[in-house]
């Protein structure tokens, strides 16, 4: 169910965004999502494209707290967090498994185009014996025409 107006996969791209082109800022392990998402959104108001960055920085802020006030507790904002890392880890996840897949891939193609380029060289050492060998014919074949029509010119003298 959407929180604050946005869904878990919006949430997820908006903190990507807002993690991605954020002003460095020290982070600190003990601090929450939320707390650094703040000092991001602080570091940024001078930056070229700030005013889209605090926009992106405060969507995901509404998203951690979507019960922001007196009624909200510490523990919904953090099972919130909670959710969104664990869905930025599948997220992660499947990225690591795609690029897996596509170095396995890129191995294969690699491996292909080698075995293309052995077998056109190859090839190409055919075709040269190949021409060389209907030259050869052609040769034995002229050869073997002046032969037999000087053998016959010769008999035909020899008979006359």
């Amino acid at each position: 169910a959407p929180l604050g107006g946005l869904d878990l996969e919006g949430a997820l791209e908006l903190l990507w965004e807002a993690l991605l082109e954020s002003c460095p800022v020290e982070v600190c392990l003990s601090d929450s999502l939320a707390s650094h998402l703040r000092r991001v959104g602080d570091s940024s108001h001078g930056a070229r494209s700030g005013s889209l960055q605090q926009v992106r920085t405060e969507m995901v802020l509404d998203f951690l707290q979507p019960h922001s006030g007196a009624a909200a507790s510490p523990g919904q904002a953090a099972a919130v967090e909670a959710r969104l890392l664990r869905a930025a880890k599948a997220v992660i996840r499947k990225e690591q498994q795609a690029a897996e897949k596509a170095r396995v891939a890129m191995a294969q193609l690699r491996e292909a185009d080698r075995m293309l380029c052995r077998h056109g060289a190859e090839l190409r050492e055919e075709l040269h014996l190949c021409a060389q060998l209907s030259a050869q014919k052609r040769c034995w074949d002229c050869l073997k025409a002046l032969w037999s029509s000087s053998s016959s010119s010769r008999h035909s003298a020899v008979s006359g």
